[in-house]
């Protein structure tokens, strides 16, 4: 079973405004998407958080403008390839 990547609704709006325990707490999801994966549920999860994906996917779908622009598998799911699939660019564009 694969995890693809959304979001847990509210929780979006910036980490650093949490309480100093929302570590644990995003810890402890992040095991609970695991388990629930590897007992075959598929998770859709939504994050502006670069970091969390590859914590919580085993691949992210990156959308722009209501098109997909790139598939990245979670091993290369680096902040340079995602940020410049959310503005729309492949892979290859825009790359140095």
């Amino acid at each position: 079973m694969q995890v693809v990547a959304t979001g847990f609704h509210g929780v979006d709006a910036g980490r650093g405004d949490l309480l100093p325990a929302a570590g644990d707490i995003f810890e402890q999801i992040f095991k609970d998407v695991r388990d629930l994966a590897d007992r075959g549920a598929a998770i859709l999860y939504y994050t502006s958080e670069l970091e969390e994906v590859p914590l919580a996917c085993d691949r992210a779908i990156v959308m722009f403008n209501g098109r997909v622009v790139d598939i990245v598998e979670a091993t290369e799911a680096d902040e340079a390839r995602l940020m410049r699939a959310a503005y729309g660019l492949t892979a290859t564009e825009g790359a140095a």
